[in-house]
């Protein structure tokens, strides 16, 4: 018997509806030059899907979403425990539409259905942990005992969002890593762009829509889809001053890509090096060069 996850109700129905759109500010949009690329199942070579084959005037236009969330939006500006509300709420529908995830992965990736579904649980675990958290950072009040008594001098720290977050998802864990990228910058009140691999795009998708549903501000995160051959979709990311934070991924054949030409942030960047999963922060590089 041949397994085929597209025979899922709630699969079938989700890739039935309209073309796959990027995410901007909540906004379902097409590349503005009208391209888009195919999604391939790696079972069967057959197409998925089409999605948005993104540009720098897509890319621009999400992190400038973005940036004006932060600057004039709700989300840098709730709570923490509004934050911890609504991420708790994407975990809970995370959990509850896992069996619709774990077959998306599986028709994008290709990976065993065993491995989906660890996949998403540990997503659920994650996402719960780490909004959690929100209520959890504190600032410090230090000593000025060095002051003259009279000053009346007070002294405090306050942690605030650090600005708009980038995130460039590998194919091999998508809904895990555009987690990873994505949550802990939300739990902090930051905002969000990420970048999926052009080969499984459909769960980061999918997990922009539950974080909507959750409560998310449409304007914190937004999802831009591109081919991994186009240089402008990571350069301008990485290039743009606005851009506070960006993380990735990166195997072999692109470590040597993500240079001081290509992010003039490396001191804002951080990234995971595979096959052997050895990580490391730019700027202590930096420091050993």
């Amino acid at each position: 018997m041949t397994f085929d996850p597209r025979t899922h109700p709630s699969v079938r129905d989700w890739l039935a509806g309209a073309r796959k759109a990027m995410r901007c500010a909540g906004r379902q949009t097409p590349a503005a030059s009208g391209r888009t690329i195919d999604v391939i199942d790696p079972a069967t070579e057959s197409v998925i899907a089409s999605v948005p084959d993104a540009d720098a005037v897509d890319v621009a236009a999400a992190v400038e979403a973005a940036s004006a969330e932060l600057t004039h939006g709700t989300w840098p500006r709730a709570s923490s425990a509004e934050r911890e509300r609504v991420l708790l709420a994407l975990a809970a529908a995370i959990e509850a539409h896992a069996d619709e995830l774990q077959h998306l992965i599986v028709l994008e990736n290709g990976k065993l259905l065993s491995a989906a579904r660890r996949e998403v649980d540990g997503c659920v675990r994650f996402v719960r942990y780490t909004a959690g958290w929100a209520t959890k950072i504190t600032g410090e009040t230090l000593d000025v005992g060095f002051a003259p008594a009279a000053a009346g001098v007070f002294a405090y720290t306050r942690r605030e969002p650090v600005g708009v977050v980038a995130g460039i998802i590998p194919w091999n864990m998508p809904l895990a890593m555009a987690a990873w990228k994505s949550v802990p910058a939300l739990m902090c009140g930051c905002t969000v762009v990420l970048k999926p691999a052009e080969e499984a795009p459909l769960s980061t998708l999918r997990l922009a829509e539950l974080a909507y549903d959750a409560g998310l501000p449409p304007a914190a995160l937004s999802v831009v889809t591109g081919h991994h051959g186009n240089w402008e979709i990571g350069s301008v990311l990485m290039r743009r001053s606005m851009p506070a934070r960006i993380g990735r991924r990166a195997f072999a054949r692109s470590r040597g890509d993500f240079s001081a030409s290509t992010c003039p942030h490396e001191d804002h960047c951080s990234r995971a090096c595979g096959p052997a999963g050895l990580r490391y922060d730019v700027r202590r590089l930096r420091a050993q060069h």
